[in-house]
């Protein structure tokens, strides 16, 4: 009767009242505790598969979002060197809607980038989790969670990371974009006091 409420694991038989010695308790205790060895395979294998996939996706848009980027700024010199009579007149405008777009896209790719690196952080701590749950000492989750001395350009101000150069290439798109957009509103500008002053002519 005993070995059976040992062994069985529903709660009719966890909460029996059939008195336990002290040895009988502990053991009890410490199987309940133990985690299950072939879950934590599972998990681990799911962590370190959602990492890869993470990062995976966060190159491939990024390959993706300097296409992109590219072909927005071949519109936008097509639309300011193009001799097309009807486009000319609606050359401004086009201009600041070929650049308004291209920093809404800026502002997609950070946000994109900034929860990717959320979730492949948090799938590697959990993975670093798992390996000391399984008992692996020193394990390459719980390494690539370890503190490093960081490398740094420029007396110290910009990390050697792949973070930062993803971000400080965004930013540079976001500054092009910038001027592009300021451009565009002066070329609104001028020509709105152009057509004016032929009319008054």
């Amino acid at each position: 009767m005993r070995s059976q409420l040992l062994t069985n694991n529903n709660l009719y038989d966890k909460v029996s009242l059939v008195p336990f010695t002290k040895k009988e308790r502990c053991n009890l205790a410490s199987q309940e505790e133990q985690p299950n060895r072939e879950l934590l395979k599972i998990e681990y294998q799911e962590c370190v598969s959602s990492g890869r996939f993470i990062v995976g996706i966060r190159f491939s848009y990024f390959v993706s979002f300097t296409t992109f980027f590219f072909i927005l700024v071949g519109a936008f010199h097509y639309v300011w060197t193009s001799e097309v009579e009807a486009l000319k007149q609606l050359r401004p405008g086009v201009m600041l809607a070929i650049a308004g777009f291209g920093f809404y896209t800026v502002i997609v790719a950070m946000i994109l980038e900034k929860r990717s690196i959320q979730l492949y952080r948090t799938s590697d701590n959990r993975a670093a989790d798992v390996e000391q749950l399984m008992g692996i000492k020193s394990g390459i989750r719980q390494i690539f969670m370890m503190p490093f001395r960081t490398q740094y350009l420029f007396i110290k101000k910009i990390p050697i990371t792949h973070s930062m150069g993803i971000a400080m290439f965004y930013r540079a798109v976001a500054s092009i974009w910038i001027v592009l957009i300021l451009f565009s509103v002066y070329e609104i500008v001028y020509s709105f006091f152009r057509v004016k002053e032929a009319c008054c002519g």
